[in-house]
């Protein structure tokens, strides 16, 4: 619960930056420009902090996507049986 609230809070440090720039006149948001690309990844992180699903884990991967949280405060690799690991 408190990684969804550091989440949630980085999220709204990217989106309240730019809806002020935006409404005091310093920028343009009607046109094309990279911070829209800042705009998309403020919104990506408050929802995935809501939703607990992040639509990049499909580009970049997750490779702990298969690990099993004991308390929620450490986390293994499940055991794979791999005959070249010691």
């Amino acid at each position: 619960m408190k990684s969804n609230l550091m989440i949630r809070l980085i999220a709204l440090m990217i989106l309240i930056p730019i809806a002020l720039a935006h409404f005091s006149g310093q920028i343009d948001l009607t046109q094309p420009s990279w911070l829209w690309l800042t705009l998309f990844a403020g919104i990506n992180a408050l929802q995935a902090s809501f939703t607990g699903w992040c639509p990049a884990t499909k580009f970049i991967g997750n490779k702990k996507s298969n690990a099993c949280c004991n308390d929620g405060s450490q986390c293994c690799e499940p055991e794979t049986k791999d005959p070249f690991k010691k």
